[in-house]
């Protein structure tokens, strides 16, 4: 059982982490003064294993790529085959994540699409219900997306359990972190297939990316301290509690979706302190084109009712839009960014009719 400077420790080592990454190992060392097996210790031991994850965040705006949510409806006759679908999207689409909502049975999507490919992605879409694939879609083109580490001071590592205090939750002043605007910066095939293995696992060695990529270490090395870590292609890195799978009764965790609509410029700065208060908030999103917002929460099954009513209480006249989506817990696919869609010679790659035909000839072949 750990003592109150144990847990200091830990939160001290988590707000490090998340600021340099879980790789740079001697820098943490250094930063909690302390010695470099003891801090590659506590980040395995006391951290890893207790299902806390560290994950790179990419800054997809500077890959010249626009997020977007999107509500997909399949026709009734592709029903039960939205798994293959999600990998088809995945594979000629740009799809990046794939989710079920319970009891409904709706599909949420995100893509991130080439700003300049947006207009043919759309025709894709649209050549979805055209054959008879979709019955209907929804998209909304993201304005931003921002994610959140964990609160560390709210969590009990010596009993392992969330403990908040949730009315002083409520009187907490927050500055929401605005999202930033970023510029389009150069990169090439190489900064992509590092930045992949970083979403990946964001403790990866450089050596073990090298071996895996086939490429020399000093090539790899000076594509990602040139590249990817002087522009900035790996934002920040995450902090998130996921559960701890030893106990999955005490641990039990819920995913799920808020979805607030027609949220006004007025309103958002409320919504978007709310949930950046919310402990089990992981990112947020929003597009000013038509004033759609979601929140992907991962909340503790025991914290559940108090999650709700914190957002009761903190949401104001929003609470009268919000849309609790329950993700199905065994159906979601991830997707890291889509290399695969892009050459150093030709830049990122999108045709409307040749992606229909791939995808018509994958889920064809997956089908049999």
């Amino acid at each position: 059982m750990e003592s109150s400077k144990q847990i200091d420790e830990l939160t001290r080592l988590i707000e490090v982490v998340a600021r340099l990454g879980p790789r740079n190992v001697p820098d943490i060392a250094h930063e909690l003064s302390i010695p470099i097996e003891t801090a590659r210790h506590r980040l395995k031991k006391q951290l890893l294993q207790r299902g806390i994850r560290i994950h790179a965040s990419i800054d997809f705006g500077k890959l010249d790529l626009e997020r977007s949510w999107a509500f997909l409806d399949f026709e009734e006759g592709y029903r039960g085959q939205e798994s293959k679908i999600a990998r088809a999207l995945a594979d000629v689409a740009y799809l990046t994540y794939f989710a079920r909502t319970m009891p409904e049975e709706r599909f949420l999507a995100q893509f991130a699409v080439p700003r300049s490919k947006l207009e043919e992605h759309e025709r894709f879409l649209s050549g979805l219900v055209e054959g008879g694939i979709l019955g209907r879609y929804k998209k909304h083109n993201l304005s931003w997306m921002r994610h959140i580490s964990m609160k560390p001071n709210l969590y009990n590592f010596r009993r392992r359990v969330w403990d908040i205090d949730w009315e002083a939750l409520d009187r907490l002043k927050l500055i929401p972190e605005l999202p930033d605007i970023s510029k389009i910066m150069p990169f090439d095939k190489k900064d992509l297939l590092i930045l992949k293995e970083l979403q990946q696992d964001s403790a990866i060695q450089f050596v073990d990316i090298a071996n895996k990529l086939k490429i020399d270490v000093k090539t790899l090395l000076y594509h990602y301290h040139s590249h990817i870590a002087n522009r900035g292609f790996v934002s920040k890195y995450i902090v998130r509690w996921i559960g701890e799978p030893k106990d999955i009764r005490k641990y039990a965790i819920l995913h799920a979706k808020a979805v607030i609509r027609n949220v006004s410029e007025n309103e958002l700065l409320s919504v978007q302190d709310t949930f950046a208060k919310l402990p089990f908030t992981w990112s947020d999103s929003y597009s000013s084109e038509d004033g759609f917002y979601l929140a992907d929460l991962v909340l503790p099954v025991p914290q559940y009712v108090d999650a709700l009513s914190f957002l009761q209480r903190n949401l104001r006249d929003s609470k009268r839009k919000i849309e609790i989506l329950v993700l199905d817990p065994q159906f979601g696919s991830t997707f890291t960014l889509p290399h695969h869609m892009f050459e150093d010679e030709s830049g990122w790659m999108f045709e409307t009719q040749t992606a229909l035909q791939r995808f018509k000839t994958l889920t064809t072949v997956q089908s049999e």
